[in-house]
């Protein structure tokens, strides 16, 4: 499909690591990888994509990927952007690609699946400003397979998308959809404040610490690990098929707090969500979370497991 951006590569198998050639004149910043699709920052703020066009995720605009190619982009490409703009960030999801601005404003391309890109149309051929953004001022943001999280600049959990699992971090609803922007309600409930965010499938993993302290595992308190959406025997985002084909919960989270028996004061330093599975790297440890193979109380769901 285009993903290694080595023309000539055709359907075979690269199975050693090969220089990509590019044509920019300044170093690639970070990469982001999608189902079939990849974005390249480079150090000036300019992105560039390659792979499979699907529903307008490389952001060429609608026609702009030519004929010829058959909606494949086996190069690296150009992202057409809104004159002036610059990026800080990128992310590559499943037909979706999100882009952050240098000023914190969230652009948007690809397969609008339940509104997740915060957008009205179903396809989106070029990067298109997400309206309602302005007044948060994105930091980071991770897409799922129907609804997207991101943190702003005030430390606030903003949603967009589908919450029929609960993934927005609400109770759910039937057919309820958020094409625009909204902050998430809990967390504030709970007196904590967001540092990291994942999306899945059908669930949302929030890592957070007390709201007033300065994070990282700071004062008495723990950072605090928080899950929302779809989950069955401590398998998140699972989900089944009715006869009809409609896709329906096994149970639904939303939302549960999670601690892990790590030495006190601990902090988070990374979070990586799939689409079923979810790691937290904790200072030096890396747990898995959650784990069904840890036993709970009746009705909870399972805790970590740390992986040695």
């Amino acid at each position: 499909q285009g993903c290694l951006g080595i023309d000539g590569a055709g359907s075979g198998v690269v199975a050693s690591p090969r220089l990509i050639p590019l044509t920019m004149n300044t170093g690639i910043a970070r990469v982001s990888c999608g189902s079939h699709h990849v974005l390249a920052l480079d150090s000036a703020g300019s992105c560039y994509a390659w792979g499979q066009e699907g529903s307008g995720c490389l952001g060429q605009g609608k026609g702009g990927v030519p004929a010829e190619c058959q909606g494949i982009l086996r190069t690296p490409t150009f992202v057409k952007a809104p004159k002036g703009t610059l990026f800080k960030s990128m992310l590559a999801g499943d037909e979706g690609s999100f882009f952050v601005s240098t000023e914190g404003r969230l652009f948007a391309c690809g397969l609008n699946r339940g509104g997740r890109l915060g957008l009205t149309a179903e396809k989106v051929w070029k990067a298109s400003p997400v309206k309602g953004v302005d007044e948060f001022g994105v930091e980071s943001v991770s897409m799922g397979h129907d609804h997207s999280m991101f943190i702003d600049h005030t430390d606030r959990l903003v949603a967009m998308g589908s919450n029929r699992f609960g993934q927005l971090g609400a109770t759910p609803e039937k057919n309820q959809t958020n094409f625009a922007p909204r902050v998430v309600a809990f967390l504030k409930k709970e007196n904590v404040t967001p540092k990291l965010v994942g999306a899945g499938r059908y669930f949302t993993v929030v890592v957070t610490y007390p709201k007033g302290e300065a994070g990282a595992g700071a004062g008495d308190r723990d950072e605090e690990i928080f899950l929302c959406g779809a989950w069955k025997d401590g398998l998140i985002g699972e989900f089944a098929e009715d006869d009809d084909g409609e896709i329906v919960c096994f149970d639904f989270v939303a939302y549960a707090r999670f601690s892990l028996a790590a030495p006190s004061p601990w902090a988070v330093t990374h979070l990586a969500v799939g689409e079923h599975q979810a790691f937290v790297v904790v200072q030096h440890a890396v747990a898995a979370l959650p784990s069904q193979h840890l036993s709970a109380p009746a009705g909870a769901l399972p805790a970590p497991q740390s992986i040695v």
